[in-house]
Parts: structure tokens; C-alpha cells; sequence
């Protein structure tokens, strides 16, 4: 029982990844926002890879919708706990221009 309390939350949130991750690849950004946003709600833990992932996609959706104070809050959060992420760092510095050209 207390494995099935960890892993249920683990199973759903992946499972809205996936979901998010293909409402992406069919320019659904906002949807996917949602699942990602489903996704990192359903776990208890912040930090993890898979959440960091989330977080990371969900900053990708945003840049696509031309949201770049919401797509830096979320690459922020991934280079908190994964300051070496290069994806993050690189996508940090385009957010960062895309708000300062505004």
C-alpha cells in the first residue's frame, strides 16, 4: 500500500507528460500546458527528473506562445535544483532577451 501511494502519483503524472508531450508536437500549447500543468500538481516532489521535465515543457509551450516571463519562471525552477542543464541555460538567455526586447 505504501509503495502504491508513491507510485500511482508517479504513474499519472507521466502519463500527462506524454500527454502534454504530444499535444506539443501538434502546436496544442495550450493543452499541453495543462497536462503539464495536471502532471506537476500530481507529484509530491518538485525536484524530480520527471517533474523537471514538465516544467521544462511547459516553459517550451510558453516560448510558443510568446509568454517569456512564464516560460523563464519555469526554466528558473529547473535550474535551481539542475543549475547545469544546458537546454535551461540556453533557453534562459532567450527568454531573458525575448523580455528585454519588448
Amino acid at each position: 500500500q505504501k509503495l502504491a501511494t508513491l507510485v500511482q502519483p508517479y504513474q499519472y503524472a507521466l502519463s500527462r507528460k506524454e500527454q502534454g508531450n504530444a499535444m506539443y508536437k501538434e502546436s496544442r500549447f495550450e493543452e499541453a500546458i495543462r497536462a503539464y500543468d495536471e502532471a506537476i500538481a500530481g507529484m509530491p516532489c518538485h525536484s524530480t527528473d520527471l517533474a523537471l521535465n514538465c516544467f521544462a515543457n511547459r516553459a517550451a509551450c510558453y516560448q510558443q506562445l510568446r509568454e517569456p516571463e512564464s516560460a523563464l519562471r519555469d526554466t528558473m525552477h529547473v535550474l535551481r535544483f539542475d543549475p547545469d542543464n544546458v537546454k535551461a541555460l540556453a533557453r534562459k538567455q532567450v527568454y531573458e532577451q525575448a523580455i528585454a526586447d519588448r
